[in-house]
């Protein structure tokens, strides 16, 4: 009976060790000479049977980076990202992974302990109640069969009988949602916000395939996208809520709205870092 007790006794010891261990999300800060990043692990010892895991770096936007599992047991990690050039070690003791992080041959201790990775600080992003209404809509490419969803944003203190000026938003060149997110940062939301304060409504889209809008970029040009923004114009007229439409384009999209805008498809645009041609005598360029 006493040996069983014991056996008993053990079995438990072990099942509450990897209950306690090292599984889900761990987080540390790495001080690597003049720069500190978050580090964020995710753990899943019962993927596949061996274990499974990912790595985030938020600062950099890095996320679900696939890592390869040397080893994961209920107090020890050993793991390595080829394409970084990087391998992590560390053994669980009090609640804490105690390790080093490796990388380019060089070596940097690294605690680990359990939590969600903290979200990234973006104070200029609007936050609710906001104050105005916005509503998620659709429009569509009929020739390239393409359904583009986005975000309408009325102004403050917007009602039906007021027509107000309105502005669809045009990402730059890449794969593009309708916030135009980089590094966690929303230059297009942030835009829509000021716009709302200002009396001036925005439309702000997903590009083809990206988000909930449909199709796919391969083999896209400029040209293509200004016809998707175009739709997008079309739409906004069509809607009879506004007096002026515009374009406001970054980048690829600045060069968008100079092509809507000669086109007369447009009330008015804004470039933004928009490509474009100076015809200064003294730059070599000739006026047409």
């Amino acid at each position: 009976m006493k040996r069983i007790a014991l056996l008993g006794l053990a079995v438990m010891t072990v099942a509450m060790s990897y209950a306690q261990g090292i599984s889900g999300t761990w987080k540390g800060m790495l001080n690597a000479g003049n720069q500190k990043l978050e580090i964020v692990f995710h753990f899943d010892p019962s993927k596949d049977g061996g274990g499974a895991a990912t790595m985030d770096v938020p600062a950099q936007s890095a996320m679900g980076i696939p890592v390869r599992l040397n080893l994961l047991s209920a107090d020890s990690v050993s793991l390595d990202v080829l394409a970084l050039l990087m391998e992590y070690t560390g053994k669980l003791n009090n609640g804490v992974i105690t390790g080093t992080f490796r990388q380019f041959g060089v070596a940097f201790p690294l605690e680990l302990k359990a939590g969600d990775a903290g979200k990234p600080n973006r104070p200029q992003e609007p936050e609710s109640p906001l104050g105005y209404k916005t509503e998620e809509v659709t429009f569509t490419n009929q020739k390239a069969h393409v359904s583009l969803a986005g975000t309408l944003t009325y102004p403050v203190n917007y009602t039906p009988d007021k027509k107000v000026p309105v502005v669809i938003m045009v990402t730059g060149s890449g794969a593009q949602n309708r916030d135009e997110e980089v590094f966690a940062h929303k230059p297009f939301r942030v835009i829509a916000d000021y716009l709302a304060k200002q009396g001036i409504a925005s439309l702000r889209y997903d590009d083809r395939g990206v988000g909930q809008s449909t199709g796919n970029q391969a083999g896209c040009t400029s040209a293509d996208f200004a016809e998707d923004a175009a739709c997008g114009l079309s739409w906004l007229k069509s809607s009879g809520k506004f007096n002026q439409v515009g374009i406001l384009g970054h980048s690829e999209g600045g060069l968008i709205a100079f092509m809507l805008g000669a086109e007369g498809k447009a009330d008015f645009l804004v470039s933004m870092a928009g490509s474009g041609k100076n015809y200064h005598p003294g730059y070599g360029c000739q006026r047409k």
